[in-house]
């Protein structure tokens, strides 16, 4: 399953490649953040430490998918603008 496979991008297929990109990244940093935070509760020693760390982590997946939506939606508009001015284009 492609995240964001509805939109599609004549101009912009680079950003929408970094977007669906992000989204892949985001994933695997959440889930490694999850793994950590499970982790070091076994762990006596590190527990504050490695609670912080994988909050961290978690934090940075949340920071990518933001990035990647935002991405996402300048590409949306961008083929929306480009279509709907193309469509007065060739009307006139």
């Amino acid at each position: 399953m492609k995240p964001y496979g509805h939109i599609q991008s004549k101009n912009l297929k680079v950003m929408l490649f970094v977007a669906r990109l992000l989204v892949f990244l985001s994933g695997v940093l959440c889930v490694l953040g999850i793994a950590y935070l499970i982790l070091s509760a076994f762990s006596l020693n590190g527990f504050i430490a490695g609670l912080a760390v994988g909050l961290k982590i978690i934090l940075l997946s949340l920071a990518l998918l933001t990035a990647s939506s935002i991405l996402a939606a300048i590409t949306s508009f961008e083929e929306s603008y480009r279509i709907k001015v193309q469509y007065l284009i060739s009307n006139n």
